[in-house]
């Protein structure tokens, strides 16, 4: 496949064939394909991420019951040994 480039210059115009060989087909064709692929696993990612966002909560509670990130939860509800039942005291 040739075509011809034009670049305008001080002189004029020059004009330029542009000549591809298969070597040069092949690795475009290669390139389309990769592009191609990567296009389509963004939109498969993307697609993926907004229905996990539109499942909501997994565990049965909404957002308004779940503990905030690093709070201390009473010890009622944590493991035996955790902060809150020993009194006030956090070293004996």
């Amino acid at each position: 496949m040739a075509y011809e480039t034009h670049t305008r210059t001080g002189a004029g115009v020059l004009v330029d064939q542009v000549r591809e060989n298969a070597v040069d087909e092949y690795l475009l064709r290669r390139r389309r394909k990769v592009l191609w692929l990567l296009l389509a696993l963004a939109v498969i990612l993307t697609a993926w991420c907004l229905w996990r966002r539109d499942r909501g909560p997994q565990d049965g509670r909404n957002g308004a019951e779940r503990p905030a990130y690093g709070a201390i939860l009473p010890a009622e509800a944590g493991a035996a040994g955790g902060i809150g039942d020993s009194g006030g005291q956090l070293w004996t």
